[in-house]
């Protein structure tokens, strides 16, 4: 086949050194070369796969394939990373762009001294203007946080403004910020908005716990984090694995999340393994988080925290949140800790040995919660440090049901399947609840605590089977 030579005609030395470089690298791949239009030359075909070894990537690791990799961007929507260990920095991504490895032995290493390993930012606050249908697979992605310790704001992936990405069986290890960041924009008080992210059978690694957290999420409507291992992440002063986080700017939009069919070990932080922390102030409510059959080993901190900081109305907290048919074994502190959210249901989870009791609102009118459904958990030896299962502080209107609560408490003198502590909880119901304790660890199915201060706490309390020993 006889194949046509670009056109120099009228070409500036610069632009025939770019075609040539492309007219290589198509050769490279043994792909067509490219074709002479009338404005000039077309790039190699947008859908042919170009190898990022044809760009002049190093696989050693010796030096830096940062410029190899975005002449691969610029040349082609399919990028591939053959087996090699490439040494990158702030290299941006942009819409329609593929990146696929064969798995861990296509490793990107990022480079010491960049801010970011891959990123990008749709540099506008509309929806429509987002970069989008990004996609990255089957590689590694390596921080340094091993090498050279935490760094707050360091991040392998930073999405500032994307729509439809697809992150899937891609391994992080050792970053010193966040693995993924899901923010809006790099500069403060930006707006940007990240819709329709699906985050599927990735890793992430910590390494040494020197660093944020494994997905940090400040903006973003349509998230799927699912089938992904987590483990070794976030130091002691840092929130946990998943932070759903916005920032204090009105315009943050975190809403229909699930978080699903993931595994979690030996977590770090000082919130919880996975987060949800709202500032007060946000125009958008944030609804329909679902957290469900994930599986917890071991957690410095609460397995589930849902938090909404200072006093809303009931129609601006976050609702519809659901944590269902999840398993938390030995070693978290709290089952989970909930302040200040409206309409959540907890379901159908497993809760074995957790340190503290898990805590539903915090002795402030502010941080009540309101509408609780707790139904069908169980709850194993919860509690031992601090005398009960579950403690409820600021409840407005629950519904306490079928749940088994076995040796919770510790055993003290006051343990307690359940504590109505101190603070301003009405219009309860515990019904049909299980309470058992054949270590003799539990003294009390429900312990009202003489601080409580509201008279009429229990709607209803019937059906409950009690053991013997309490």
């Amino acid at each position: 086949m006889t194949t046509a030579w670009p056109n120099f005609a009228n070409r500036s030395n610069a632009t025939q050194r770019r075609t040539l470089l492309r007219v290589g690298m198509a050769f490279a791949v043994g792909r067509a070369w490219p074709q002479a239009t009338a404005g000039g030359i077309a790039s190699t075909a947008a859908s042919a796969e170009l190898s990022i070894l044809a760009a002049g990537a190093d696989p050693t690791g010796e030096s830096d394939s940062s410029p190899a990799l975005r002449r691969a961007i610029d040349t082609s929507n399919n990028v591939f990373i053959p087996p090699g260990r490439f040494v990158i920095g702030d290299v941006a991504l942009r819409s329609g762009l593929s990146l696929r490895g064969v798995g861990r032995r296509s490793e990107f290493v990022q480079r010491r001294g960049s801010q970011y390993g891959l990123w990008c930012d749709s540099g506008s606050s509309a929806i429509t203007d987002n970069l989008g249908s990004i996609e990255i697979q089957n590689l590694h992605l390596r921080g340094r946080c091993d090498v050279d310790g935490f760094s707050e704001h360091q991040h392998l992936l930073n999405l500032n403004g994307v729509t439809r990405c697809l992150v899937r069986g891609v391994s992080f290890s050792a970053f010193r910020g966040d693995a993924i960041y899901l923010g809006s924009s790099n500069r403060g008080a930006t707006e940007r908005h990240n819709r329709d992210v699906k985050i599927l059978e990735c890793s992430f690694d910590g390494v040494n716990h020197q660093n944020r957290n494994a997905i940090s999420v400040i903006d973003c409507d349509g998230l799927t984090i699912d089938g992904c291992t987590f483990e070794h992440v976030a130091r002691p002063d840092m929130p946990g694995a998943i932070d759903l986080e916005p920032d204090a700017n009105s315009f943050h939009v975190v809403r229909n999340i699930a978080v699903t069919n993931n595994k979690f070990a030996d977590i770090g932080g000082t919130v919880g393994v996975i987060s949800l922390v709202v500032p007060a102030q946000l125009a958008t409510p944030t609804i329909n988080v679902v957290v469900s059959r994930n599986e917890i080993r071991g957690a410095r901190r609460a397995a589930f925290c849902l938090l909404q900081r200072g006093g809303v109305d009931r129609g601006s907290r976050p609702r519809g949140l659901e944590i269902s048919h999840n398993t938390v074994l030995a070693g978290a502190d709290r089952p989970f800790h909930i302040e200040g959210v409206h309409q959540t249901t907890i379901k159908n989870n497993r809760f074995v040995a957790c340190r503290r009791s898990a805590l539903v609102g915090y002795a402030a009118p502010a941080l009540s919660v309101t509408e609780l459904t707790l139904i069908g958990n169980r709850f194993e030896q919860c509690g031992w440090q601090d005398s009960a299962g579950l403690r409820v502080h600021d409840l407005l209107g629950g519904r306490i049901e079928r749940n088994e609560w076995i040796d919770c408490g510790g055993g003290g003198p006051g343990a307690a399947a359940i504590e109505l502590a101190e603070g301003h909880s009405s219009a309860l119901a515990i019904e049909r609840n299980v309470f058992s304790t054949p270590l003799g660890l539990t003294r009390y199915a429900v312990r009202r605590s003489p601080t409580l201060r509201t008279v009429d706490v229990v709607g209803t309390f019937r059906g409950n089977h009690v053991g013997a020993g309490m």
